[in-house]
């Protein structure tokens, strides 16, 4: 109630209604926008919410993203699937990654990246 309220540090408002529509929807959930998507994601996966994180990755899995993006969610959110044709489609592209791009995936995937580009 509003003199005794539930705080949860760190999570946004917005956020957590997504999760709980999600959660308590019972039928299909409408479409969402890509980022609507990954706080479900988010909050599923920390929160172990098994359904939710399923749907989410279902939902994300044929969503319009950039590989470098879909890396990073896939190393965050363990989601095993996703990570190896990223990184092919990272690998086989032909302008190489940019700076920001980078400081998402990290020194360490960079440089496997640039070892797989090599050796093709």
């Amino acid at each position: 109630d509003e003199s005794h309220p539930v705080v949860l540090e760190g999570v946004f408002r917005y956020a957590f209604e997504l999760l709980l529509k999600v959660v308590h929807s019972g039928g299909p959930v409408s479409i969402w926008p890509l980022q609507e998507w990954v706080l479900v994601l988010d909050l599923s996966y920390h929160w172990d919410f098994p359904a939710a994180y399923e749907l989410a990755v279902r939902k994300l899995t044929h969503a319009a993203m950039d590989p470098v993006d879909k890396v990073v969610l896939a190393y965050k959110y363990d989601i095993k699937p996703w990570l190896k044709p990223a990184l092919n489609e990272l690998a086989n592209r032909s302008k190489s990654m940019a700076l920001n791009d980078v400081g998402k995936v990290g020194l360490d995937i960079v440089l496997k990246m640039t070892a797989v580009r090599e050796s093709l």
